[in-house]
């Protein structure tokens, strides 16, 4: 499942315990990458939080990311109050997840064994 094209992940300008996803194009495998990245031991302390925004009211790939976040319970995930981009006239939200590494890294760790397997078959 490691596949980095799914998502970009950049570290906030914000702070050094906030990361921004962008360019999600496969929302569970941007799960895994996330969860990738926040565990690889040479990453040292995991960020707390992450964020995103999108287009209101439309059915794309940060929705269905928040919805398996949301739905696993992987964290505390606030949406903001819609406002409009004035670069492209859409109604935007920017959402925050607060990660709950204890759910999100046994996740990991099932997906990531789940993923040698197949691998070694």
């Amino acid at each position: 499942m490691a596949d980095h094209a799914s998502v970009n992940i950049s570290q906030s300008q914000i702070s050094c315990g906030v990361l921004e996803l962008s360019r999600i194009t496969d929302a569970k495998r941007a799960a895994y990458q996330l969860a990738s990245r926040l565990y690889h031991p040479a990453r040292g302390t995991a960020a707390a939080v992450c964020m995103l925004s999108d287009v209101v009211g439309t059915k794309t790939n940060s929705n269905t990311f928040i919805g398996i976040m949301l739905s696993n319970k992987f964290g505390t995930v606030m949406i903001s109050e819609p406002t409009e981009n004035p670069k492209t006239g859409n109604m935007i939200f920017v959402a925050t997840i607060t990660i709950d590494h204890t759910k999100f890294k046994a996740w990991y760790s099932e997906e990531r064994v789940k993923s040698l397997r197949r691998v070694g078959s």
